[in-house]
């Protein structure tokens, strides 16, 4: 501020004046923040607060972090009410800056309120748990690329039982042959004019010729041989042989679930072990449809639907939802004994959180890739199958405001396995009508992830499958009489590593051809 001092001197016959011009400075005292009202600051947008202070007279700004405030009014010296865009996780500073005519803006003190400690929890349990659930979501996805394409490449040849994934796949293929010998034995026991009833065989429109086979194991007919030597039966052609369909499609379905427990470790040698940190299960429902386009070459489409439920005592929280899967996968085989798989696959999760008094619901996608190769040799009786695989999948969450008004940002994160191993299994006949194959496997995995939340340094948690760790898997395999199958798979993950994971799996497909 300036301004000009004037003198004039009256004393004098003619009056003297005089001026001055002098600047003033106003030194204003910096304002000062002392409170926040509710100190939970402005969580979601256009949230009212109150700031109270001293010196806050001359405001000529509000922020929250370096988020200006949307609005403010100042109402005395000591008190500013301003509406305020959203907070985010942790501690903001709040800033009030004043300046007096031209003067450079002064920098207030600073006043640091929380979000709600339930609200972290909440955010602590979403970061911790969704990448679990895609990670067993990809698991489960995976194994059933592999199995389909096992039992595609099967479908046209092959063994009647071979190891596959968690599991043990049938070829209906290997034994149609011997499905409609028994068909074609079956429908002449019923043809009244058959041998097996003591007369003529209708199929070969007059007596049955020397030699054929009869439903009653061979046994010949006097009359019959004798009107064949008489000549009575006349030139008899041979029934040509059946010859077994192609099975170019295949549609196979089945269920993986994932019992989940992890806990802290002990606080001392000896001590009890603190209460789990995350526990729950998972279940994957999942269906396709494969089609051999070449002896060699084969692609197939995958659809499910997912649910899954965790908790956690020590963050007093709880995590479910469901989604639904669509996706693809291709087998090409190099040799007779080894093949390369690929898939790909979509899905769309909803998820319902609460810890403590916080709660909210939020919507995500993730993609999922994988690629690998796979033998199959046997030896004295067994099957083996080593293998080698990887996937990787990309999820991202869209942000939601919780039950305490808090603003959870979006998120994205990535999760994978490396893993490689062998399986062996060995099929035999139990008794004449069912024929069993056990199974077991072990394999070396490795867990890799990124996210954005914990390079961000919110929430930072270590995620719960991480880097090494072996599984092994056991089940067994039973095909009846009847043409009937179960195949039932367990395996238990984390070994070596901070968790435990329980994996059930049951699957059932069925061959078939184009007409």
């Amino acid at each position: 501020m300036t301004f000009t001092a004037t003198v004039t001197d009256q004393t004098t016959p003619t009056a003297q004046t005089s001026s001055k011009t002098f600047s003033l400075i106003v030194i204003s005292t910096a304002p000062t923040v002392t409170a926040v009202s509710p100190n939970t600051g402005p969580t979601t947008g256009g949230t009212a607060v109150t700031i109270s202070g001293t010196n806050l007279t001359g405001a000529t700004a509000v922020k929250f972090g370096n988020t200006n405030a949307t609005s403010f009014t100042v109402i005395s010296a000591t008190q500013i009410v301003t509406t305020s865009p959203a907070g985010s996780l942790g501690t903001v500073d709040v800033t009030v800056r004043t300046s007096v005519g031209t003067s450079p803006i002064t920098s207030a003190d600073q006043f640091s309120y929380a979000v709600p400690a339930d609200s972290i929890k909440l955010r602590s349990l979403q970061t911790m748990v969704t990448p679990m659930v895609a990670q067993n979501w990809g698991q489960a996805t995976v194994r059933a690329f592999d199995s389909a394409i096992s039992e595609g490449f099967a479908g046209g040849g092959g063994g009647l039982i071979t190891p596959s994934g968690n599991g043990v796949r049938f070829n209906f293929a290997a034994d149609a042959a011997d499905d409609q010998q028994k068909s074609g034995a079956a429908q002449r026991a019923r043809d009244p004019f058959s041998s097996a009833n003591g007369s003529f065989d209708a199929g070969s429109r007059g007596f049955a010729a020397r030699g054929m086979p009869r439903a009653n194991d061979g046994a010949s007919s006097r009359t019959d041989d004798a009107f064949a030597a008489l000549g009575y039966a006349g030139p008899v052609k041979a029934q040509p042989q059946r010859a077994v369909e192609p099975r170019e499609w295949l549609a196979w379905a089945e269920i993986s679930g994932a019992t989940l427990s992890r806990w802290a470790a002990p606080t001392a040698p000896g001590a009890v072990a603190a209460a789990p940190v995350i526990y729950g299960n998972q279940v994957d429902l999942l269906a396709g449809v494969t089609r051999v386009l070449t002896p060699n070459f084969l692609v197939g489409v995958i659809g499910g639907w997912e649910t899954f439920d965790y908790r956690s005592d020590a963050i007093q929280g709880r995590l479910k939802g469901d989604g639904w899967t669509v996706g693809g996968y291709a087998g090409w085989k190099l040799a007779s004994s080894i093949r390369f798989d690929a898939g790909v696959a979509y899905s769309g999760i909803g998820f319902d959180g609460t810890a403590g008094t916080a709660s909210g619901s939020f919507s995500g996608n993730r993609w999922l890739v994988s690629g690998g190769l796979t033998g199959n040799y046997e030896s004295y009786g067994l099957q083996i199958e080593p293998s080698a695989r990887v996937f990787a999948l990309w999820e991202h969450e869209n942000a939601y405001t919780d039950s305490l008004g808090t603003v959870q940002a979006q998120r994205n994160f990535s999760t994978g396995r490396a893993s490689g191993g062998v399986k062996l299994a060995y099929p035999f006949a139990w008794i004449s009508t069912i024929t069993l194959a056990p199974y077991a496997g072990v394999y070396g995995d490795y867990y890799f992830n990124t996210d954005d939340v914990m390079a961000a340094g919110a929430a930072v948690l270590v995620p719960i499958f991480d880097g090494w760790s072996a599984r092994a898997s056991v089940g067994i395999g039973a095909q009846f009489a009847s043409g009937g199958q179960l195949t039932l798979g367990g395996e238990r993950s984390g070994l070596g590593g901070n968790f435990g994971l329980w994996t059930y799996r049951a699957r059932a497909s069925v061959p078939f051809g184009a007409q």
